[in-house]
């Protein structure tokens, strides 16, 4: 079996523990050659601070040191709740079995003997350090688990309580056109912003292979739900929009035969459901190609055959369609009729029928809805320049018309779809592509970054727009996600103030908003956004924009150590003549034995004293960070 050490090294730190320089060197090479990273301590009293200042994953421990030995050590760890879970693997040259049996009494994983061996100390590092990942792993996603079933609990219970909230409200929002527009506003944000969250988790979820099928039908029944609340959600933003005027349409070419087929083979599965007859009757010279909204189209299709389905116990549903001539050669009138053998409508109520949130007959539904769809499938089709008609027979049935004008299109006209693929991870030789996620939502922001951590990206967090502007100057990430709607600054402020920022102009913004409302998109491009992603969105909306704004590309599922040189005769009297700054950031790095965060500072004070810097150096190549800790005095 091939060990992936540098798949393990991402664990975190290994601590070495000896009093021997030539064993700490050797046992850093050894190591640090497959990628992991190795903080070295040269006696018990120092492991334990660096310890206690950043833990450690794993311990390789040499058993006897002057001072305290690597069995006292190991015994503090174990006693300690916060240290007892870290795996320790003595290293000695005693082989005295007893020595061994207290080593594993005291709470050691495993015991090799000196003189080390490369392969051996890889191996035995290896087979524990995956142990103790997988063991952190499991009880990492069971905690998970039982978090986000507890949230999206909650999530459920608030949406719930907020849809009845809506539905009351409605009453009075009818009564005043402009106070229900500030309401819809608001209540698009409030509500679309954790349905974001439980939609994303979810979908996120559902892509960890460790999930098992159970949890993925869970993960599918949340989903259902969500877009079932999404879907009520928008029957109500989009009759608030129509009513005011606000919804745009969207002509494109598009293929009536492969849409009006698709809807087919979605409704057919509702209807063997019920065991109810279905089938899709289109005319043999109806005109394939046509220019009109489609999704508009799809919208109304589905709302009626729906409503067909759920008010018809027996006999069959037909949707038929065919073209005819209009006013000139490349004008259509497409026709298309819904037919049901259900319970009928009647006489009296037919006029009622496409008025905003009456609801017909709806004792018995298993659904309920909001009482929109007919109004709104009735103002979409005339916001196309068509009509919509009803005839029904109370106890025999109901035929739904369309007569929808449309332009002739060809092939040619049509836009290519790009199918999805999953994204796995980044591609490499690419730059660290380093990405700002802003948004007062801590769920959402928590969910954004769950998606980009996990393909590779380096990303940071804020939760307003003064935040982002701050990390914006000390980071210069490549890109921005950019909530718009939030307190203490918001987007539009925090995007006009960083374009102003030097490198402001270069960095990519995408904006996030949980508006219903279209027309803001203008708004936010002119505040100097690059583009707009909407919630709640979907992981693939999310790669799809990075591909758009960045030159990013992703991978889809289908050296030795120097000698060091002598070290010159330092004092801590020469140390006091660099910046206090500069001396706490070495002292604090010395205690975690964090070897390049201690070069990094050297850097610094060697462009103020070439010198001390060298000196500090050699200390630090001879891993005498307890001497580097003891020169340093704040006492003065």
């Amino acid at each position: 079996m091939t060990i992936n050490h540098r798949e393990l090294a991402m664990a975190g730190d290994i601590l070495i523990v000896d009093d021997s320089p030539e064993n700490l060197k050797f046992l850093k090479e050894t190591l640090t050659s497959e990628g992991y990273r190795v903080r070295p301590a040269s006696s018990g009293h120092l492991a334990l601070q660096s310890i206690y200042a950043k833990l450690p994953v794993l311990i390789l421990l040499d058993v006897r040191m002057p001072e305290m030995d690597g069995f006292e050590v190991c015994r503090r760890l174990k006693a300690d709740e916060t240290t007892k879970a870290i795996p320790i693997i003595f290293a000695s040259a005693l082989t005295d079995t007893s020595e061994k049996v207290k080593g594993f009494e005291l709470g050691a994983v495993d015991y090799v003997t000196k003189p080390l061996n490369a392969q051996e100390i890889l191996m035995r590092v290896a087979t524990h350090l995956s142990l103790f990942v997988a063991r952190r792993q499991l009880e990492n996603k069971n905690r998970e688990l039982q978090e986000t079933a507890a949230e999206l609990n909650q999530y459920r219970k608030y949406l719930e309580n907020s849809i009845r909230e809506l539905s009351i409200a409605k009453e009075a929002a009818e009564k005043a056109n402009v106070a229900k527009s500030t309401f819809i506003a608001t209540m698009s944000h409030e509500l679309r912003t954790p349905l974001n969250a439980i939609l994303g988790f979810s979908e996120l979820m559902s892509l960890d292979k460790s999930t098992t099928e159970s949890q993925r039908e869970t993960l599918r029944i949340i989903n259902r739900s969500g877009a079932h609340l999404l879907s009520m959600i928008n029957d109500v933003l989009d009759i608030s929009k129509i009513e005011a005027g606000r919804l745009e349409v969207d002509i494109q070419a598009f293929d009536v035969i492969k849409l009006l087929n698709e809807i087919g083979e979605m409704i057919n599965v509702r209807a063997v459901s019920k065991q109810l007859g279905f089938s899709v009757n289109l005319a043999a010279d109806i005109q394939r190609f046509i220019k009109s909204d489609s999704k508009k189209l799809r919208q109304v299709l589905i709302n009626l055959l729906g409503n067909a389905i759920k008010f018809t116990s027996n006999g069959k549903i037909t949707l038929q369609a065919h073209t005819k001539p209009f006013t000139s050669s490349d004008t259509l009138m497409l026709v298309i009729d819904v037919i049901d053998s259900g319970v009928g409508i009647p006489a009296e109520k037919q006029k009622e029928l496409f008025k905003p949130f009456v609801q017909l007959v709806q004792e018995n539904a298993d659904i309920k809805g909001t009482g929109l769809g007919l109004a709104i499938s009735k103002s979409l089709i005339e916001l196309l320049g068509g009509q919509i008609s009803v005839t029904s027979v109370l106890g025999e049935g109901s035929i739904f018309k369309i007569e929808l004008p449309v332009t002739l299109a060809n092939l040619n006209d049509l836009a290519i779809e790009e199918s999805y693929r999953e994204v796995k991870s980044l591609a490499p030789n690419q730059p660290t592509w380093r990405l700002l996620v802003v948004d007062d939502s801590v769920d959402n922001r928590l969910l954004l970054v769950a998606m980009l951590n996990r393909i590779g990206f380096q990303v940071r967090d804020a939760e307003n727009g003064q935040e982002a502007i701050a990390l914006f100057e000390q980071w210069h990430p490549h890109l921005i996600w950019m909530d718009m709607r939030m307190p203490v600054m918001d987007g539009y402020e925090a995007t006009k103030k960083i374009r102003q920022l030097a490198d402001g102009e270069k960095v990519k913004i995408i904006a996030l908003t949980a508006s219903a409302f279209t027309e803001q998109h203008s708004d936010i491009i002119n505040a100097g956004c690059d583009a707009v992603l909407h919630k709640p969105f979907h992981i693939p909306e999310v790669f799809a924009s990075l591909s758009q704004q960045l030159d990013v590309k992703f991978i889809y599922q289908d050296s030795p150590v120097t000698a060091s040189s002598p070290t010159s005769k330092i004092t801590t009297e020469m140390l006091t003549t660099l910046p206090l700054e500069l001396r706490q950031q070495l002292h604090e790095a010395a205690l975690k034995l964090d070897i390049e965060e201690i070069d990094t500072v050297i850097v610094k004070i060697h462009t103020l004293a070439p010198e001390i810097a060298d000196s500090l150096e050699a200390l630090a190549k001879g891993y005498q960070f307890d001497k580097i800790i003891q020169l340093i005095d704040f006492k003065e």
